[in-house]
């Protein structure tokens, strides 16, 4: 009896060809068609990136022929461009928006949502199209950015569309996209070709947004169990005067978290800071006596009394002084952190005081390296002038 079931044989055949078809008909690399190279520009704003990869035609045909004066209106038609095709046995013309590019698809990618000419866009890919026009243009992305070029472009898969307005610019022989005008939360991606640019303005959306819930996303992964990641995203909120009660969780995490918590004076030093952004001063104040008392080394005081001085806080950063000199009574620095301190209350002879012993206690080799700044510091309190903060920024680097 003869069975009517295909051998497993044939149906092994029968996928061999299949595949073989396939593997046949793949395409293999040949140069790009019409010498329109491939090109990709990207750009970030924050930790956000947005790129557009694009075909890049020339001025002058692969022939030679130069087409300057002949690419707007006539070789990228004004308005839909028709394309045609042969459907139901007859052609068809079908009006399609220049794909603003050569070959495939124009394709622009954003990693978070933007505003694009003040419209919304959500993160994604998307085909890039174009209706050019005399004086002004349609820009359009499409949620289709996978077909090839403009010939499958169908305004259902419209994502948005905007007006731009052509201008004139230095001549291009090849189609080139650029960002300019780089801002942290923005940037203008800019068309050239020829002898005229499109600009394209784009944002951010809440860029900090983006960063609190990239740090949030972070911190729960293995970076949780590093103390100072903490800290930085806590200062991260500080710095930027957002989120600033969870910003003091994570103080509170970077400090006291089992295993792993440091509460060291940097630590103390950003709850303390946070605390007094939410105006809850006494217990800001609470912190900020611990971390100076059973944390803060030489440096660190003695920059902490220099962040007082700047903020006109006088009689805060004298204290501060006065406690680093009485925890480390054998630096240098503590002196010049008192001779500063004096000095800028106006008291230049008890200020004088304390600049001459940090110059007897400094070490020979740091003397060395450092005494021309030190003698312009002690010639300006002579001359009862206060101190430049430049001196320890840039001279006496941390001191």
């Amino acid at each position: 009896m003869i069975s009517n079931k295909p051998s497993s044989t044939l149906i092994i055949s029968l996928l061999l060809v299949i595949l073989f078809s396939f593997e046949i008909r793949a395409q293999i690399s040949t140069p790009p068609v019409g010498g329109s190279q491939k090109s990709k520009v990207n750009q970030w704003m924050g930790i956000a990136e947005v790129s557009v990869t694009y075909s890049s035609p020339g001025v002058i045909s692969p022939a030679g022929i130069n087409r300057r004066g002949e690419i707007w209106g006539k070789r990228v038609p004004y308005g839909l461009s028709p394309e045609r095709w042969l459907e139901n046995d007859g052609e068809v013309v079908v009006p399609k928006p220049w794909r603003a590019g050569a070959n495939e698809n124009t394709v622009l990618t954003v990693s978070h949502d933007v505003m694009m000419e003040g419209k919304k866009l959500q993160a994604g890919a998307y085909g890039l199209f174009l209706i050019p026009g005399e004086k002004e243009w349609e820009l359009i992305l499409s949620n289709d950015s996978k077909s090839w070029g403009h010939y499958f472009y169908n305004d259902k898969n419209d994502a948005l569309r905007v007006k731009v307005i052509p201008e004139k610019s230095e001549y291009h022989e090849w189609l080139t996209y650029e960002f300019t005008d780089k801002k942290v939360d923005g940037s203008t991606l800019v068309l050239f070709w020829e002898d005229l640019k499109i600009n394209i303005h784009i944002s951010v959306i809440d860029l900090h947004q983006v960063y609190i819930n990239q740090i949030k996303e972070e911190l729960a992964s293995r970076k949780l169990l590093y103390w100072y990641n903490w800290h930085e995203a806590a200062n991260y909120c500080l710095n930027n005067s957002i989120e600033l009660e969870l910003g003091l969780r994570w103080a509170e995490k970077s400090i006291d978290q089992p295993y792993i918590g440091n509460a060291n004076f940097a630590t103390l030093k950003t709850k303390a800071d946070i605390l007094l952004a939410l105006d809850r001063k006494q217990e800001a104040d609470s912190v900020m006596q611990f971390a100076m008392r059973y944390s803060g080394g030489v440096f660190e005081l003695h920059n902490y009394g220099r962040e007082l001085l700047e903020k006109k806080k006088l009689e805060e950063a004298l204290k501060v002084f006065k406690l680093n000199a009485a925890k480390h009574p054998d630096y240098w620095v503590v002196q010049l952190g008192l001779a500063r301190a004096y000095g800028a209350q106006g008291d230049f002879k008890t200020a004088l005081k304390y600049a001459y012993s940090a110059k007897k206690k400094i070490p020979k080799q740091e003397l060395e390296i450092r005494q021309i700044s030190l003698y312009v510091f002690i010639d300006q309190l002579e001359k009862k002038q206060i101190p430049g903060n430049y001196l320890d920024n840039n001279l006496f680097q941390a001191y």
